[in-house]
């Protein structure tokens, strides 16, 4: 090995593996790019231009988001300002917390920094200014998404959605800023396509993402359908523990994004598949003031201001959450087995 190659993996180490000291303080000058939006030319749709925002050369001439494309497809722009909107359009689906931290590091002669002290904010973090909380529809949502995030202070936003109907993917399209556009679609793409996939990014600003298919075993009556013709489901075969009550295995997914300037302005970005019922309703997140991403894991008064921290904790209980699911799916398949044995 010769001498340049250790410095060469220095070099590598530092930039790729070390979180960017430039995210710890606020970028006030960046913040201006979350408001403007992606490039749309005269004649082109809202989706093509959203699809074709800022591509990459390296990204492949044909066959590309198919499926994202077809599902949007699916929504029009014109039902987005529909007043009031259709009843299909009507339901409940996304649940929106956004708020502005103006506290920061004040140093031991009282100056205020435009950074934090992470150990203060461990134990006690502040609740945030100008907090909103809301439950929306798909149209909702787009004239929520519409309106300045400066001038309503939303730095930190937390969007969850349940069950994701291609007006709602096409509200967030329609909605995303230049800079945000090429990692909103790339993360729907993957949830609408039903990937496994983990990625970190750090450029103009960073991007955390998780992506965790499974299979939920459930026992009812009557099979529940995705109302979206998204996710499938089958019958599954009865056995002595189940009894008579039938089972079915259904498709589902959880998809968490967390893209942001700094670590001041972010948003977390959580799709989640219920129809299942397979977890509690954004009406019980809601009513009782529990963070959805992370599955209810913490108060909304005690906010996690940190996006990476914040990302850490949506991924370990949505982790623990599948693995029980596909563990419930291997045993009910084990049990089964077991009446399938070749005598010896």
């Amino acid at each position: 090995m010769n001498n340049s190659q250790p410095q060469l993996w220095r070099r590598f180490r530092d930039h790729v593996f070390i979180w960017d000291k430039k995210f710890e303080s606020r970028r006030r000058y960046a913040y201006r790019t979350e408001e403007s939006s992606f490039e749309q030319r005269s004649g082109q749709t809202t989706i093509d231009a959203f699809l074709s925002a800022k591509t990459s050369w390296l990204d492949p001439t044909d066959h590309n988001y198919i499926s994202l494309r077809a599902f949007l497809g699916r929504a029009d722009d014109v039902d987005l300002i529909r007043d009031p909107p259709f009843d299909q359009d009507n339901r409940l689906l996304a649940l929106i917390d956004e708020r502005r931290d103006t506290t920061g590091w004040i140093d031991i002669n009282g100056e205020h920094h435009s950074a934090r002290d992470w150990d203060g904010y461990a134990s006690y973090p502040p609740e945030g200014k100008l907090r909103s909380a809301d439950i929306l529809n798909a149209c909702n949502l787009y004239r929520k998404l519409q309106s300045s995030r400066q001038a309503t202070s939303a730095e930190r936003r937390v969007l969850y959605i349940e069950d994701m109907t291609p007006l709602a993917g096409l509200a967030l399209a329609a909605s995303s800023s230049g800079h945000q556009a090429p990692i909103l679609r790339d993360f729907l793409q993957r949830y609408i396509s039903r990937r496994v996939y983990f990625g970190v990014a750090v450029a103009h600003g960073f991007s955390l993402e998780f992506h965790l298919p499974y299979y939920a075993l459930r026992r009812s009556e009557k099979p529940r359908a995705d109302s979206r013709d998204l996710r499938r489901y089958g019958a599954f075969n009865s056995s002595e523990i189940s009894g008579k009550v039938p089972e079915f295995l259904y498709e589902a997914e959880i998809s968490v994004l967390i893209t942001g300037i700094d670590e001041w302005f972010w948003t977390a970005f959580c799709c989640v598949d219920n129809y299942y019922g397979g977890e509690k309703t954004i009406d019980f997140y809601h009513e009782r003031d529990l963070d959805a991403p992370t599955g209810g894991s913490k108060p909304t008064h005690y906010p996690v201001w940190n996006p990476r921290e914040y990302f850490l904790l949506a991924l370990s209980q949505r982790f623990r959450q599948v693995t029980k699911e596909w563990g419930n799916v291997v045993n009910a398949l084990e049990e089964r087995l077991q009446y399938h044995v070749r005598p010896k």
